[in-house]
């Protein structure tokens, strides 16, 4: 019984110590280094648009997985974000 016990205390142990993580992602397009800023934000969402052309992208994610898309108009360009100023 108490060598149960021990184990799956030690269970519990290592999945506290795992933990949950976003990859680095929030951090990733915040940097200054980044030609991104992120200029809208949703739960597993957000807007990113390029410094210098103005260019929106969805950036999505779901735990480990993600995808980045670049965001169109009806006539299928690019949409660039009007509030854009190149910061």
């Amino acid at each position: 019984m108490k060598k149960a016990i021990a184990i799956i205390l030690c269970a519990v142990m290592a999945m506290s110590m795992c933990g949950c993580t976003t990859y680095g992602k929030q951090r990733l397009y915040q940097d200054e280094g980044s030609p991104f800023v992120s200029v809208e934000k949703g739960f597993g969402w957000q807007v990113l648009v390029h410094k210098e052309t103005g260019v929106a992208y969805i950036y999505y994610y779901d735990g480990p997985r993600a995808g980045l898309s670049v965001m169109l108009n009806p006539d299928g360009t690019p949409y660039i974000w009007e509030a854009h100023n190149g910061e």
